[in-house]
């Protein structure tokens, strides 16, 4: 009897930990990059899910300055540039001027030093090339996260007071946004 209890088990415990024969095929999209890009890549990726992880412990502390401050630096577009002025001590006032006017050139069609899409942007790992081994698809779901980022800020920006379960349910929104860009991009591509 143990023996034919342990087969049903082995099954329960091999699919709790995430294997099944139909989960043996990835049919996800492969995106070759040298492996420097590669790097770069992964990197950001696991910054940005860190990223996320505080935008919701300031958002359940209800700091909303914290929420902001991480969609425009730290999430939103140019957001590794701006960051990178801030550590290096320029004035938030300053790093402020220039994200608005980066944001307004975007606005007006005149971009951010080429963006990932050419791999020439304004910093971090998409300065390094990595745009230019991404399909449009992907660019698109990466534009579409930061996008969502901005979005936050705007939301953000217009709370007066406490923030209310609108403003709540409005910031989760955009949040909710910005993590479906990154699972319809990690369930549709892999990189190697």
């Amino acid at each position: 009897m143990r023996e034919i209890l342990k087969q049903p088990m082995l099954a329960i415990i091999a699919t709790a930990i995430g294997f099944s024969p139909a989960m043996a095929q990835d049919d996800r999209e492969l995106i070759k990059l040298p492996v420097k890009q590669q790097n770069l890549l992964l990197a950001e990726m696991r910054g940005l899910l860190e990223t996320f992880d505080d935008m919701l412990g300031a958002l359940a502390e209800g700091d909303m300055k914290k929420v902001k401050y991480i969609a425009d630096y730290e999430l939103g577009f140019g957001h590794v540039r701006f960051k990178k002025m801030l550590e290096s001590g320029m004035p938030e006032s300053e790093v402020a001027e220039q994200r608005r006017e980066m944001l307004k050139r975007r606005k007006s069609g005149g971009g951010h030093g080429g963006g990932q899409g050419g791999g020439q942007g304004g910093g971090g790992i998409f300065g390094q090339g990595v745009g230019r081994f991404m399909p449009p698809e992907v660019r698109e779901l990466g534009q579409a996260m930061h996008q969502s980022a901005g979005d936050i800020s705007v939301t953000v920006s217009k709370i007066k007071g406490e923030p209310t379960v609108e403003d709540y349910k409005a910031i989760l929104t955009g949040l909710q946004a910005m993590t479906s860009t990154c699972r319809a991009c990690h369930v549709s591509y892999k990189v190697r």
